[in-house]
């Protein structure tokens, strides 16, 4: 779903990104149970922030990153200098890969 403007202000802060690190990414690593993956499929990736963290304590060596906000994924574009990180504005609900292009390991 699109952001309405008091959910964009919300999400796009310094205290989001803190709880995501610091609360949510621990829920995350408790549930995968394994921290090597060699390809990782974001979905609803906001602003970026998510693939750093996945970047930073699972080291995949790529990240396809999804959103259907195009406004969310210019600004993760334009914040994660990661050539190894994709960012596609795209519908989770009718993901456009060709069976079997896009091996991964799922986080949403």
């Amino acid at each position: 779903m699109k952001l309405n403007y008091l959910e964009f202000l919300l999400v796009n802060n310094s205290i989001r990104a803190y709880v995501q690190e610091k609360y949510e990414l621990r829920i995350l690593m408790n549930m995968v149970g394994s921290n090597t993956f060699d390809s990782v499929l974001e979905i609803g990736c906001g602003n970026g922030n998510g693939a750093n963290l996945i970047r930073k304590y699972f080291n995949p060596r790529h990240i396809t990153a999804i959103d259907l906000d195009e406004k969310m994924i210019q600004i993760a574009r334009e914040t994660v200098l990661d050539e190894s990180t994709v960012f596609q504005v795209m519908d989770a609900s009718k993901l456009d890969f060709a069976n079997e292009s896009l091996r991964t390991d799922v986080f949403n």
